[in-house]
């Protein structure tokens, strides 16, 4: 199985995620100059794994476990996340 490569950068000035994808690089190499400057917050990373509703789960994301509880997602952590759903992440208001 091939790892997806992917990457997100919140900007704090448009209140968005930037996207970034190893095999279709849509930045042409400069998502790493944009995410270094001042209106950019983390980087997070792309853990290779979906919830169950097919919702790719990043790093910071918060993540609603089958048994009630939330979570703010690590990258290294072992959890079923297959098996529970992304609730929201860092910059939004979802309660932990």
């Amino acid at each position: 199985m091939s790892r997806d490569i992917k990457f997100r950068g919140w900007d704090n000035l448009q209140k968005k995620y930037e996207y970034w994808d190893a095999r279709n690089d849509k930045y042409d190499g400069i998502f790493w100059s944009m995410v270094k400057r001042p209106e950019f917050d983390d980087v997070e990373q792309f853990i290779n794994r979906k919830d169950k509703n097919g919702i790719k789960i990043f790093e910071d994301d918060k993540w609603l476990s089958p048994g009630g509880k939330t979570f703010l997602v690590k990258l290294g952590e072992s959890r079923p996340y297959e098996s529970g759903e992304v609730v929201g992440n860092i910059h939004n208001e979802v309660e932990l």
